[in-house]
């Protein structure tokens, strides 16, 4: 049975992703609603950008020109995580 990731594993990546490309600032986190519902979580560090796709679970990485850096399929991370747990 699949779980979704918590805010608090996604947020995890993101930091150790953000510090592996030499951002070590503070993480500012927002969050996208559309139609009431959660639909995103952004976050940001030093001109980079990454953003929480909740429906799919999809985590994308940005630069600060806005090009695609990298993609997390959360669900084979965070389900691998937790086995290995």
């Amino acid at each position: 049975m699949y779980v979704s990731p918590t805010a608090a594993e996604v947020r995890e990546v993101v930091i150790r992703v953000f510090r592996e490309r030499g951002t070590v600032t503070e993480v500012e986190e927002r969050m996208r609603i559309d139609d009431g519902k959660l639909t995103a979580r952004c976050y940001r560090a030093n001109g980079l950008f990454a953003m929480w796709l909740l429906p799919v679970d999809l985590l994308q990485f940005y630069d600060t020109d806005g090009n695609m850096l990298q993609t997390i399929n959360l669900r084979v991370l965070i389900a691998g995580a937790r086995r290995a747990a």
